[in-house]
C-alpha cells in the first residue's frame, strides 16, 4: 500500500495500473450482467403483465360472445329441421 502512495519514485501507479484495469473491466461486467438481468425480468413480467390481461379480454369477450352464439346455433338446428 505504501509503494502505491508513494508516487514521487514512479513506482506504485506502474505496479497498480494492470490490478486497476482488472478491477475496472470486472466491475463493468459485473453492470452489464446486472443491467443485463433487469432487462430480462422486466420483459418477463411485462410478458405476464400482457398475458394476463390478454386472458381477461378474451374471457370477457367469450362471455359476451356465448349468448349470441347459442342463438345462432339454435337458429341452424331450427332451420335445418
Amino acid at each position: 500500500m505504501l509503494d502505491y502512495l508513494d508516487t514521487s519514485q514512479g513506482r506504485g501507479t506502474a505496479r497498480t495500473l494492470p490490478n486497476q484495469l482488472f478491477v475496472l473491466f470486472y466491475v463493468l461486467f459485473l453492470c452489464k450482467r446486472v443491467l443485463y438481468y433487469c432487462h430480462q425480468m422486466s420483459t418477463q413480467l411485462q410478458l405476464t403483465n400482457v398475458s394476463y390481461h390478454e386472458s381477461n379480454k378474451n374471457a370477457e369477450i367469450e362471455k359476451k360472445l356465448t349468448p349470441y352464439h347459442k342463438q345462432l346455433q339454435a337458429e341452424q338446428l331450427i332451420s335445418m329441421g
